[in-house]
């Protein structure tokens, strides 16, 4: 295998990344047992908390965003904006474990994990969380990045759509004489 040419190994990668065979482990934990499979175990979980994201950040970010741009320059804007620069700012590798320090092991007021409730230790009844109090603290990182993002992009996109109006001005009238003199007056000065 060490003896083949690199464009060779790299076409065999290829060829079997197409047919999602990416070969076996290397970690520690897991090491000879097929990759594909292991993607296929925690993809259904991935797939959810991306969903459950997207689906939570639209219903915080929109609305706050048409708040900020609705009483723009007041302190509901300042508030709803200050939230977003924070919530864009801060990266979700740092937020989500302090997050879970701090809410699920010291306080114990949310859940840390979808695997195991705080409380008794047990398997959740319902795959993803129905509320937002029952949300993870992991993945309440997830949602205050998406929905800050959201909040500003609306925000900004509202107050262009007040300041010009419903309906864009109307062109100017042109007015064709004076062109054939401007261009008459350019050709006749060069």
């Amino acid at each position: 295998m060490y003896s083949d040419l690199f464009q060779s190994q790299f076409g065999n990668y290829l060829f079997n990344m197409l047919r999602l065979d990416f070969g076996p482990s290397l970690g520690l934990t897991n090491r000879g047992r097929p990759v594909s499979e292991m993607i296929s175990e925690k993809l259904p979980i991935s797939i959810s908390l991306g969903i459950m994201a997207v689906t939570m950040a639209m219903l915080i970010g929109l609305p706050l965003g048409t708040l900020a741009a609705i009483n723009h320059n007041r302190w509901i804007d300042h508030l709803a904006m200050t939230f977003a620069v924070l919530g864009r700012s801060i990266p979700n590798i740092v937020l989500g474990p302090v997050l879970i320090i701090f809410f699920a092991v010291q306080t114990q007021t949310i859940p840390g994990d979808r695997s195991l409730r705080v409380d008794t230790g047990t398997q959740p009844e319902q795959p993803w969380p129905v509320s937002l109090d029952s949300l993870p603290a992991g993945d309440r990182a997830l949602v205050r990045a998406l929905s800050a993002a959201i909040a500003r992009l609306t925000r900004a996109s509202l107050l262009q759509v007040l300041k010009r109006g419903l309906h864009p001005p109307p062109p100017a009238p042109r007015d064709c004489a004076n062109e054939q003199l401007s261009m008459f007056t350019l050709y006749a000065t060069a």
